[in-house]
């Protein structure tokens, strides 16, 4: 268990078929051991400062020295991890997606149910 609070995690809606789907994608076929992969639904402690509305509201990537980035700040560290998503990876660090970046996320965000749907439990 104490090797499991050394691996960065991520937070996700899990209700959310693109969000699932997003997080599926990063994990890659094989089940991906060097991180957490949480969907928000039935956490029970959240990491310290973050609310259930918060990891609702975006995707969380929260690291083992307590930083966190949420958002298109998460998606850009995140799509490092695979090499498949360099090429997108190297995009998001160009000038201007700093701003341009949260603004499409929060976009996609606020219409994901619309994008992919609700997984029935």
């Amino acid at each position: 268990m104490a090797d499991e609070k050394k691996k960065p995690a991520v937070y996700y809606d899990g209700e959310c078929k693109f969000c699932a789907a997003s997080v599926g994608l990063v994990k890659g076929r094989q089940e991906d051991e060097s991180m957490e992969y949480r969907p928000s639904q039935g956490i029970e402690q959240l990491p310290a400062g973050l609310t259930r509305q918060d990891v609702h509201r975006q995707l969380w990537l929260v690291l083992p020295d307590g930083r966190k980035y949420g958002g298109f700040h998460a998606v850009r560290r995140l799509a490092w991890r695979r090499p498949w998503f360099w090429p997108l990876a190297a995009l998001l660090w160009l000038p201007g997606m700093g701003w341009l970046g949260p603004v499409v996320y929060r976009w996609v965000a606020r219409n994901r149910y619309r994008l992919g749907g609700v997984r029935k439990s």
